[in-house]
């Protein structure tokens, strides 16, 4: 059970102080906690009445004393003064609505956790300190001084009063501080970290949280350049590092088979080869060769282009080996493995992406205090100040708020972990994991513009649409990057809703590669008042010219008509003009030899999936057989050539005319058949997109580069409304009770005698009392107390699934992995 600070008193008017306010809970010393948020939940921006809701607060026990005004608590020492049995705790007096004197008294060791509600996908830390006596409060070793007044002659008794003498050199050293926690299931099989981004350690841990002083500005070295080989003999170069484009390997493995021309395809691999040597990735593009200029198609090997190193990965040494497969369904439904052997032949510094520019954080096979690092795991560089590392455990202890420096003049300061004795943290971020990214892979054209990249930006202009016709532009973006697209640019503006309407016309003027103006030109038509069209700049798409042969071009054609014009007979009546020898020459020159083909080539290649295929009935697009049965005889020739029998004409020409009618019947046949569908419905064939699923922590989403690009398809919440996760923290002094220190006893006072009522009784006054004389003794205890004790304490934390929160998680993820969402 927590405290509360919020919406409670700390006193009520009759009985004391709420047991529930954390006040009363804390002593003020021991155990001592820091809590950071990012971003902070709306919720702690004011002071709602939440149901429920508890503070974050390391609590101890208490114990209330409350004496009425006028009560001085009697020889017993209640009230301000602590009896025996609070000895060397802390006390202290909140209250001054009761109406009179109340002292609580706080126990020596924690006795729970509080904790307020926590929000999903939110950094957070709570980082505990033992350093003050290992977390215990007060002086749990003590001497009681009891002095007991009593009377030889009489059996009453004066009473007793005792008082407390706390060792004022009391002192406990923490050993070791260590807190764990438990969720709904272990999903890692890492007592430190049972779910994936939240981890909770301490002093035994080979982990350290830390925050940076300094960012290194020396570049990690990384795979540079890599050789490919098919047999594992001979190695050749395959990347080109001052273009960074890799160089074509054409592999003598050739299982292709007829049907496999039309394949390509790309494949990214993630290559580890140990715990140290880790990340590199690159994306491969694999064909097969062959040769179709003449029938049947001849092939003779594989083809394997890397377009791209995404990560040039960490740890990595000359002569490092893996080899690539990939594995491929032949037409027959045959699988062939494809493999090609890749090894490194250069590492070196590599550029990195980070959140601040020219500097690095900490990575895999770093070093820092004599450990190498083994995983880093950053919250948000920017806004958080703790991340975590994985360490190799071959190093040295830390001390916490201490300064260290890594090989590559990283500075960081320890804050909990690996060998600091007096903290333990809970740190990281947790996720509702029932839920589910699916996601395409897309390669970018490198000759397209990147507009995913954020280099590159499209205006954001405000039109004003009057009865349908564009009227006015502001513009609130001129958006960036448009100097960067190798030609002028252009903008345009979206169609109407109204297939009758006529589209506007605008053009833009530019400065700086920013839209600063915008000029209508023609304000269109049919547009929706309440839904203005869109300005963007159009003329991104990638094109490319095709220069098609003209089989009908004849370089002497013009010669031969004019050769023919000439031979015309000539006489006064019929003659051939000057004027019509140019028109011929007009006519003839304007054939060209070849003409040009435009046609648009796609900027992003969408991952195949080669063993799934979308296959659907298209819609008729010609005639059926049946439906053109007639026509054939329709359109036979209703004449013969018998009557050429008898003709004056050549043989030559009598051969001409038949097969010119033979021809044309043929070509009729032909006109029918270039309508006929003989296949009704026609179906479509082709592979699906390649469509993976991110199920759980959003950290598992692969990271996009300039042009491997992850479009998110779909995106499936959790529908949980909440979880809740327990919280153990414990401490372990050095020495167990009081008798490391010299505590010694308090000189015990002297005996002392007091004579009450000296008056005896006479006849005047009978009922008078004898004199009674009261002796008072004191005793001094031994020394007392549990003193250092090791401890543990629990609480429970609810955590709230805030699905806002979560849903710009992702957008923030598609940003930053590369998702141009």
């Amino acid at each position: 059970m927590g405290c509360k600070t919020k919406n409670t008193d700390i006193c009520n008017s009759f009985t004391g102080h709420n047991s529930e306010h954390c006040s009363n809970h804390n002593p003020g010393e021991g155990t001592t906690q820091e809590v950071k948020e990012y971003p902070t939940p709306e919720f702690r921006n004011g002071n709602f009445s939440i149901p429920g809701q508890e503070a974050n607060a390391v609590m101890y026990d208490f114990i209330e004393e409350c004496v009425p005004a006028g009560d001085d608590g009697g020889a017993g020492g209640s009230g301000s003064t602590p009896t025996a049995a609070n000895c060397g705790k802390v006390s202290k007096s909140l209250c001054s609505s009761f109406d009179g004197t109340c002292t609580i008294y706080n126990g020596y060791y924690p006795s729970d956790i509080s904790f307020d509600y926590g929000v999903g996908d939110t950094w957070m830390s709570y980082l505990y300190d033992t350093s003050d006596d290992a977390g215990v409060a007060g002086t749990p070793c003590f001497h009681i001084v009891t002095c007991d007044t009593e009377s030889a002659s009489s059996s009453a008794n004066a009473g007793s009063e005792t008082t407390c003498h706390p060792c004022t050199a009391f002192n406990c050293t923490p050993q070791e501080t260590t807190l764990r926690y438990t969720a709904a299931e272990d999903l890692t099989g890492d007592v430190d970290c049972p779910h994936p981004t939240l981890f909770g350690f301490g002093t035994t841990s080979d982990k350290l949280a830390f925050e940076y002083t300094q960012l290194s500005s020396q570049l990690p070295d990384g795979v540079v350049d890599f050789e490919l080989s098919y047999s594992g003999a001979t190695y050749v170069d395959a990347w080109n590092n001052d273009i960074e484009f890799g160089i074509s390997y054409e592999s003598t493995q050739n299982p292709w088979q007829i049907g496999d021309e039309g394949f390509e395809d790309f494949q990214i691999y993630d290559i580890d080869l140990s715990a140290t040597k880790i990340g590199f990735r690159v994306k491969v593009r694999i064909a097969p060769i062959f040769d179709d200029t003449n029938s049947p198609v001849t092939f003779s090997g594989t083809r394997w282009t890397v377009e791209e190193i995404l990560d040039p990965g960490t740890g990595f040494s000359v002569g490092d080996t893996t080899q690539l497969t990939y594995d491929y369904v032949h037409p027959d439904a045959s699988t062939t493995q494809l493999q090609i052997d890749l090894r490194v032949s250069t590492v070196g510094e590599v550029p990195t992406v980070n959140s601040q520019s020219g500097f690095d954080v900490l990575r895999i096979g770093d070093t820092i205090n004599g450990h190498t690092i083994l995983r880093a795991f950053h919250t948000d560089i920017d806004n958080f100040p703790y991340h975590i590392i994985y360490l190799d455990g071959n190093g040295s202890d830390f001390t916490k708020d201490t300064q260290y420096t890594s090989n590559r003049a990283h500075t960081i300061k320890a804050k909990a972990g690996k060998g600091i004795v007096d903290r333990a943290i809970l740190v990281g971020r947790y996720e509702f994991l029932d839920k589910s990214v699916q996601y395409v892979t897309a390669s970018l054209n490198r000759n397209a513009v990147d507009t995913y990249s954020g280099d590159i930006v499209q205006p954001d202009v405000d039109i004003t649409v009057t009865n349908g016709r564009v009227t006015g532009t502001s513009i609130v973006n001129g958006g960036k990057g448009w100097n960067n697209i190798g030609k002028p640019p252009k903008i345009a503006i979206t169609g109407p809703p109204n297939k009758s309407g006529k589209e506007a016309k605008v053009k833009g003027t530019f400065s700086g590669g920013v839209l600063t103006g915008v000029e209508i030109e023609s304000p269109g038509s049919g547009y929706d008042d309440t839904y203005p069209p869109k300005i963007y700049v159009r003329n991104i798409k990638l094109n490319t010219t095709e220069k098609i042969k003209n089989e009908g071009y004849d370089p002497n054609a013009t010669g031969r008509y004019r050769s023919n014009l000439k031979d015309f007979p000539k006489d006064e009546e019929s003659s051939v003009s000057s004027a019509e020898f140019e028109a011929v020459d007009d006519v003839y020159s304007k054939v060209n030899e070849e003409s040009e083909s435009n046609s648009r080539i796609p900027e992003v290649d969408v991952k195949k999936d080669l063993k799934r295929r979308r296959i659907k009935d298209m819609p008729q697009r010609l005639f059926s057989e049946q439906a053109l049965a007639p026509a054939y005889e329709a359109t036979e020739h209703q004449h013969n050539l018998n009557y050429i029998e008898d003709a004056p004409i050549s043989k030559q020409f009598k051969a001409q005319l038949i097969t010119e009618k033979a021809r044309d019947a043929e070509q009729r046949r032909k006109d029918i058949q270039d309508i006929t569908q003989t296949q009704i419905p026609e179906v479509s064939n082709y592979p699906e997109s390649y469509i993976e699923t991110v199920q759980g922590s959003l950290e598992q989403l692969p990271e996009g580069s300039a042009f491997t690009k992850y479009i998110i398809r779909q995106y499936r919440p959790d529908s949980t409304q909440s979880n809740s996760i327990n919280i153990s923290l414990s401490c372990t002094p050095v020495d167990s009770g009081c008798l490391h220190f010299t505590c010694a006893p308090p000189l015990a006072p002297a005996p002392t005698s007091q004579v009450i009522n000296e008056s005896a009784p006479t006849e005047e006054d009978p009922a008078a009392t004898s004199p009674v004389t009261y002796t008072t003794t004191c005793t001094v205890s031994p020394l007392l107390g549990s003193g250092c004790q090791q401890w543990t304490v629990s609480g429970n934390m609810t955590i709230f699934n805030d699905l806002t929160r979560t849903a710009q998680n992702v957008s923030e993820a598609a940003a930053a992995y590369g998702n141009p969402f």
